[in-house]
C-alpha cells in the first residue's frame, strides 16, 4: 500500500494541498528508530502562495514544482500548469435550473444548502504523463459514501437529492471543466509555448455509465 502510495499518489496529492509544502513518509520499527521511505514537495510553495493571493476569486495560471524522492533514489521533479477558473455563482445555478426544471432562486437554495461552489482549478503535468484524461481537476464534486466514485449517473430517481447532486456533477463536466480547460489551451499556446498543446487536447470518451459517463 505504502509502494503504490508513493509511486502513484504521493505526486498528484501535493497538488491539492494548500498550507503544507512538504510530506514526509517515515517508517518506525518497535525501537523507535526511523526509516524515511519518501519525501515530497512542493519546491515554489512561496511563489504559489503569492500568486493564489493575487488572484483569489479570479481567473489565474501559474506554474507549481514538485519534488518526489524514494528512499535513496534520486529525486524526481515535475513541473504544472495550474489553472484557476471561477464562474460566477448566478452562471452556475443558472445551468442547474434548467437541467432541473426548477426556479433559479428555488435552486440556488439547495446549491446554498449543499455548500455547492462554483471553483473549478485543473493541474496539468509538464511535459510529460500524459493520459486519457491528461488533467487533474479539483472540485466540489457530489461523490458516493466510499468517496472513491462519483454519484452514479443511472437509474436517478426525478426531484431527489440524488437528482440533484448527478446535475451538479453533469455542470461541472458539462460546464465549467470545458470552460477552464478552453482556458488552459489559450495559456497554452502563449508565447513561450514551453509545452505541444495537443499534449493537452482533450481525448473522446466513448462510457456512458459510472465516472466516465460524465
Amino acid at each position: 500500500m505504502f509502494r503504490d502510495l508513493m509511486t502513484k499518489e504521493l505526486p498528484e496529492s501535493m497538488l491539492f494541498l494548500k498550507h503544507i509544502t512538504t510530506v514526509v513518509l517515515k517508517e518506525i520499527d518497535g525501537g523507535g528508530n526511523e526509516t524515511v521511505l519518501a519525501t515530497a514537495k512542493i519546491e515554489n510553495a512561496d511563489a504559489v502562495a503569492l500568486q493564489r493571493s493575487r488572484n483569489r476569486g479570479r481567473d489565474s495560471h501559474h506554474k507549481l514544482t514538485t519534488t518526489v524522492q524514494i528512499s535513496s533514489n534520486p529525486v524526481s521533479t515535475r513541473d504544472w500548469i495550474i489553472v484557476n477558473f471561477v464562474e460566477k455563482y448566478q452562471t452556475a445555478s443558472g445551468h442547474m435550473a434548467r437541467r432541473l426544471g426548477r426556479p433559479q432562486a428555488e435552486v440556488e437554495k439547495d446549491m446554498s444548502a449543499d455548500k455547492l461552489l462554483t471553483h473549478v482549478a485543473l493541474a496539468l503535468p509538464v511535459p510529460e504523463h500524459r493520459a486519457t484524461f491528461p488533467l487533474h481537476i479539483n472540485a466540489v464534486l457530489a461523490l458516493t459514501s466510499s468517496r472513491q466514485n462519483l454519484w452514479n449517473a443511472q437509474d436517478v430517481v426525478s426531484g431527489t437529492r440524488e437528482e440533484f447532486l448527478v446535475e451538479w456533477n453533469r455542470v461541472i463536466f458539462s460546464e465549467l471543466v470545458p470552460k477552464a480547460w478552453a482556458s488552459l489551451m489559450e495559456h497554452l499556446v502563449a508565447p513561450p509555448r514551453a509545452v505541444n498543446v495537443f499534449d493537452a487536447w482533450p481525448s473522446s470518451v466513448a462510457a456512458r455509465d459510472g465516472d466516465p459517463g460524465y
